[in-house]
């Protein structure tokens, strides 16, 4: 629980942050690290991240572990602004993962792209999926 949330906010203390998990108790422990870390502008949600469609919007949506580009993209893009994007942080499957949710994006006029995060600086990068809305023309 926690990651990468609890990390982001430590590096950019300036950001509101809201951390969404559907287990109680991870966020009972959130909440306990919060408060013991001093992070005054982290909030936690108890529910699944589909529960939040349009109560909130956000600029961007960090997910690590949750699920399948097909199943997390219906659930993360609708509390996303009309410029956001859903960054998840997937493994060795980001590829395919991305490649399976091809269909889905054109339907929903979404692009994907892998990005290569830490590449240069940390031993094994980790690749991350960046979901947008295709640009109006």
């Amino acid at each position: 629980a926690g990651l990468p949330g609890i990390v982001l906010a430590l590096l950019r203390p300036d950001l509101p942050v809201i951390l969404v998990d559907a287990t109680r108790r991870r966020i009972e422990f959130l909440d306990e690290a919060i408060a013991e870390l001093g992070l005054d502008r982290v909030q936690t949600r108890w529910c699944r991240a589909e529960e939040l469609n349009g109560h909130i919007h956000v600029e961007i949506v960090v997910a690590r572990a949750v699920a399948p580009l097909e199943k997390l993209i219906p659930w993360a893009v609708p509390l996303l602004t009309r410029t956001g994007q859903l960054l998840a942080l997937k493994g060795e499957r980001a590829e395919q993962e991305l490649k399976d949710a091809k269909p889905l994006l054109g339907r929903l006029s979404l692009t994907g792209e892998l990005v290569a995060a830490g590449d240069g600086v940390l031993a094994e990068p980790t690749t991350v999926v960046r979901i947008r809305r295709k640009a109006v023309k």
